[in-house]
């Protein structure tokens, strides 16, 4: 999964599995006050979970990433395997 991501000024690319970019997007996010996705490439489930999250989160993609991440961690918790 690839992220291109603007955190205030600066334009920031996340690159790696689904679960490495959301817990770079909140360690790196998580006090901007502007967050805003600007373009993003992933296969068909994780663009379906990602597009369902987001809308779930009202738009707001801080909220959106730290959603994801605890749902990642509950499935790790449950023994099941993480992408």
């Amino acid at each position: 999964m690839e992220m291109w991501v603007k955190i205030g000024d600066k334009v920031t690319k996340f690159q790696g599995s689904m679960y490495s970019v959301v817990s770079q997007l909140v360690e790196k996010a998580s006090d901007a006050k502007d967050v805003k996705l600007m373009c993003w490439h992933a296969g068909q489930k994780e663009r379906r979970r990602l597009k369902r999250e987001f809308r779930a989160a009202g738009r707001d993609l801080v909220k959106m990433a730290v959603n994801l991440k605890k749902w990642f961690e509950s499935k790790k918790t449950k023994g099941y395997a993480t992408n």
